[in-house]
């Protein structure tokens, strides 16, 4: 949704801002006369290209900056078919599967098992699912809330099916609030 809103409104202030210079431009053009004598308005908004094109800097920056453009262009592209977001998903869900069981240890082995002796990793595996776009529990909520997302997120993330894990992350928030309204 926030990048929805950024996305509008920077449409929106770019149609007002071209707008804005679109008038300073017309009353620009009618104080200095370039409505009443077109073609000497022409021949020397040409002429000032043609003396832009002559100088010797304007062809190398205009291809430093081109190749540095087409650079980060291609930096974008390889990043998003090389497979590293892939990798880095499965990864998380077989950090979150290991967690889970790790948690699953501590309460058969402690007598006083506290959930926030967890909480450094927790916290670190619930970061990496907020960045890749999952939603998360909060960390100080029970047990019987985490165990089941980490659990089930992160199976389908180590299996590398990342759509299902971010509808099985809202079917767990959507479960979570319902209980939470259930009197008792």
């Amino acid at each position: 949704m926030q990048r929805l809103w950024a996305w509008a409104s920077g449409v929106a202030l770019a149609l007002l801002g071209s707008q804005f210079a679109l008038e300073i431009f017309k009353q620009v053009a009618e104080r200095i006369g370039l409505y009443d004598r077109p073609r000497e308005a022409a021949d020397t908004v040409l002429n000032f290209f043609l003396s832009l094109a002559e100088l010797p800097w304007l062809r190398t920056s205009t291809l430093m900056l081109c190749s540095f453009v087409v650079g980060l262009w291609l930096d974008w592209l390889l990043r998003k078919f090389d497979g590293s977001r892939g990798k880095a998903r499965e990864n998380l869900g077989y950090e979150m599967m290991n967690l889970a069981h790790d948690i699953d240890n501590a309460l058969a082995l402690v007598d006083r098992f506290r959930l926030q002796d967890f909480s450094p990793r927790l916290i670190s595996a619930f970061i990496k699912a907020r960045q890749v776009g999952l939603w998360t529990p909060d960390v100080r909520m029970p047990p019987n809330v985490v165990m089941p997302y980490l659990r089930y997120v992160g199976k389908l993330l180590s299996d590398g099916h990342f759509a299902e894990a971010k509808q099985a992350a809202l079917e767990c928030k959507e479960a979570f609030e319902k209980r939470a309204k259930q009197p008792g």
